[in-house]
């Protein structure tokens, strides 16, 4: 998962998602993006532990504001199968999140 501008830069790969192979799935693995514009930050969290940093400190990476940005998820393999065989889901809000926000957040899909 990752972002990037429109124009020069961006903020690249978030979360790099690369099992070692078929026995070192252990169960249900949740990442999560959280991003503050106000202050310039985005933030990436594993199973609800936080990377770098929880919202609302120093850390996460730096965000230019004033620039678009696209971000998503991206595969060397074709997600769609996966999606329709519920090996992956992607949540933007529509439903309730594994773990919660952080506070002042709110999910990009409101229910």
């Amino acid at each position: 998962m990752g972002c990037e501008a429109q124009d020069v830069g961006g903020i690249g790969l978030l979360i790099n998602i690369r099992p070692q192979g078929a026995g070192d799935y252990t169960g249900r693995v949740v990442y999560g993006i959280a991003l503050d514009l106000d202050n310039g930050k985005i933030y990436s969290r594993t199973n609800g532990v936080w990377s770098h940093g929880a919202p609302g400190t120093l850390g996460g990476r730096d965000v230019k504001l004033n620039r678009l940005y696209s971000c998503g998820v991206t595969s060397t393999i074709a997600l769609k199968p996966l999606r329709e065989r519920n090996f992956i889901s992607l949540n933007f809000g529509a439903t309730p999140f594994a773990y919660s926000l952080p506070d002042g957040y709110r999910p990009q899909a409101v229910p």
